[in-house]
């Protein structure tokens, strides 16, 4: 019963919040969520960060800097893995259309793996 009490409490308390972030404008899902694992052991793998195709939007250049800290514990009864480390990652990016169907980007990283 508390429970449900807290849960709708919650509910009504972001209410206020979430309606003035509809009625604030435009809101894009590529300016709240783009998410990317940099794990050093995943990073290998690349996976570009999910884009709208905005064939009109020309060229564009930017420069993301990232800084990460990796904590991986593994166990078993006769062995643990633990790998502990921190990047320093400096991305930069250029994005243009070769036409109306087609889009491109370039993604350099430059990283830096330290202890962590």
């Amino acid at each position: 019963m508390r429970l449900r009490r807290a849960a709708a409490g919650a509910a009504t308390a972001l209410l206020p919040c979430i309606t003035a972030v509809l009625l604030s404008g435009e809101c894009r899902a590529e300016d709240l969520f783009l998410l990317r694992d940099e794990n050093p052991l995943t990073r290998g793998f690349y996976l570009p960060l999910p884009s709208d195709s905005r064939a009109d939007a020309g060229a564009s250049f930017s420069a993301t800097m990232l800084v990460t800290n990796t904590l991986n514990v593994e166990n078993d009864p006769h062995e643990t893995l633990l790998v502990d480390g921190e990047s320093d990652a400096l991305n930069l990016t250029y994005e243009n259309s070769l036409s109306s169907s087609w889009r491109y980007r370039l993604t350099l990283p430059i990283i830096h793996d330290s202890g962590g």
